[in-house]
């Protein structure tokens, strides 16, 4: 299986005016679920396909690993862990950076989603930190845990795409976000129940409203980030 190498050069472009750092770009929930609708066309089967075997391959993974730390234990059970969380980081970027480049008019294949296996640490560390922000923000008020959640959108991709650390990806995705975080957050919430209800008979709405989401996704980074790849 041939892996591509090139995606970690995405070029996102837009004829949006592109925003500054902290400015943030506003959304119009109607406008991004339309576009991304129709630019779903002909590709629903590679996004389908690379959520599949993302799913398939961690759920073998899950397995061996959860046998390894059975008979091991102790440290071998903290190390399979890590390695759960930092190929479920990779697969979730690569589904992401798939959505992006649909969004900027680049062709995709089923194969994005191993792009990033490079970057496997620091997509981990990234993914940990976002989730411990979120959880210390949540016990302490649930708010900032809120905010935080939403405000961390694009860390990923920003650490794959632009090579930034982690913290100052955090950072870079939160001050986009910021700025106009209501709207943000009202298309994520848009979005989770469109998903939940096309999940609802037998999950087959899913094979639309899933790749739909991901350049919905897509089309959010392509609008924040045009014109600073």
């Amino acid at each position: 299986m041939d892996i591509p190498t090139d995606n970690q050069n995405v070029a996102v472009t837009s004829s949006d005016t592109p925003a500054s750092d902290s400015g943030g770009s506003d959304i119009n929930i109607g406008v991004v679920l339309k576009e991304s609708w129709r630019l779903t066309s002909g590709v629903k089967g590679k996004f389908i396909g690379a959520v599949v075997v993302a799913v398939a391959i961690t759920l073998v993974l899950e397995a061996l690993l959860g046998i390894a730390s059975n008979y091991a234990g102790g440290i071998v059970a903290v190390i399979a862990v890590f390695i759960y969380v930092g190929i479920t980081a990779v697969f979730m970027t690569g589904i992401m950076v798939m959505g992006i480049k649909r969004a900027s008019g680049q062709e995709i294949v089923v194969n994005d989603v191993f792009a990033f296996f490079p970057k496997f640490l620091k997509l981990l560390f990234t993914y940990v930190a976002v989730a411990v922000l979120v959880m210390v923000g949540t016990v302490l008020l649930v708010l900032p845990g809120i905010y935080l959640a939403v405000a961390y959108i694009f860390a990923l991709p920003l650490v794959a795409l632009e090579d930034l650390g982690i913290w100052e990806a955090l950072e870079k995705s939160r001050k986009k976000v910021t700025t106009y975080w209501f709207s943000y957050f009202g298309w994520s919430f848009v979005i989770m129940i469109i998903l939940w209800l096309s999940a609802l008979p037998l999950g087959i709405g899913l094979i639309w409203t899933l790749p739909m989401a991901c350049i919905g996704y897509g089309i959010l980074y392509r609008n924040a980030f045009s014109g600073r790849g």
